[in-house]
């Protein structure tokens, strides 16, 4: 996505928003990076290829207009305030799946915090070996590679953790109450509009490294739904009823997740468990749930604290760390 803009007309175009609303002409653009007023022109134009929007005086000056709605690593950068997450982005128009790639990156030793974000996925994934809708221009679809110092037994709560942080982030926009279905999905409405797929790769006692991967349905229209996800899927521009930026979405998750993650290796699921709790859609409802190849009907009564989902099925309570439930009744 991004590897054909150059170091140089990055330079340039973030000059020029440092500039507010002032004119630069590209004579001052080239003195400032030792550059041909014939390189700075070119620049410049390539920029406009890509969407990003100048204002040129009758002197030929120009200031920054707007930025085109695509996610480029750049401009992810600028301006985010996660100090470990975003450490390293790499942008891709197009991949198989994020997860894939953050996978070989981790391999790689790339370090804490890298984010993979792509335009599109073709092969996107969800829990249980669902697929996951990937269109162009429409949704977040990113990875982070996580490196945590706590024992495999506890990498599970990571799912809730980033559940909640993309929760908070939606719920920055006016009107979209963001609730998390226990354990990966975020709703809206009763509707899902976001999920989270966490992989890990682990020894015994040990963590070698955790990917995250997320991805939101931002600015889809309903037409954007098969006929099949219609009834179950949303996106926060249907709810909102106007389009989001996506790059600072992109920027409020990666702020959310951080300041959720540290608290995680600090403590666990403790101090977010009554966020969970209270962002929880299916806590006090019945469910189906699907458990050693029986579904059962139930109540769900609690989330622990290790992250697993407490439910009373008639006489028994059962104490579920991964599965797959859904409410037997609407939202």
């Amino acid at each position: 996505m991004p590897d054909d803009i150059t170091q140089t007309q990055i330079d340039i175009l973030n000059l020029l928003k440092d500039q507010n609303e002032n004119w630069t002409s590209p004579k001052s653009l080239g003195e400032r990076f030792h550059l041909s007023i014939k390189t700075v022109n070119q620049s410049l134009s390539e920029l406009l290829r890509w969407g990003y929007r100048f204002e040129t005086s009758r002197r030929g000056e120009v200031r920054f207009q707007t930025a085109p709605d695509i996610l480029f690593p750049h401009e992810i950068a600028r301006g985010i305030k996660a100090q470990v997450l975003g450490c390293e982005i790499h942008g891709f128009r197009s991949v198989g799946s994020t997860n894939s790639v953050a996978h070989r990156h981790a391999i790689k030793n790339a370090p804490e915090g890298t984010v993979i974000v792509a335009g599109r996925q073709t092969a996107g994934r969800g829990r249980l070996g669902r697929s996951w809708m990937s269109p162009p221009k429409l949704g977040i679809y990113l990875s982070v590679i996580l490196r945590p110092t706590v024992a495999p037994a506890q990498a599970p709560g990571l799912s809730l953790v980033a559940a909640l942080s993309v929760a908070e982030a939606i719920r920055h926009y006016p009107g979209l109450s963001a609730m998390i279905k226990w354990p990966n999905d975020v709703l809206v409405n009763g509707k899902k509009v976001a999920g989270v797929l966490t992989e890990l790769s682990a020894e015994l006692d040990r963590i070698n490294f955790v990917v995250i991967g997320i991805g939101i349905n931002v600015n889809h229209e309903p037409k954007d739904f098969s006929a099949e996800l219609a009834d179950r899927a949303t996106s926060l521009q249907i709810e909102q009823g106007c389009p989001v930026n996506r790059v600072r979405l992109v920027q409020e998750v990666l702020l959310q997740l951080e300041k959720r993650y540290l608290q995680f290796l600090k403590n666990g699921l403790k101090d977010q468990l009554k966020a969970i709790k209270d962002y929880s859609s299916i806590l006090t409802r019945q469910i189906s749930i699907r458990h050693d190849n029986k579904t059962l009907v139930g109540t769900a009564i609690d989330i622990d604290v290790d992250g697993a989902l407490v439910v009373s099925v008639g006489r028994r309570t059962l104490r579920l760390l991964s599965g797959e439930i859904s409410p037997t009744e609407s939202y």
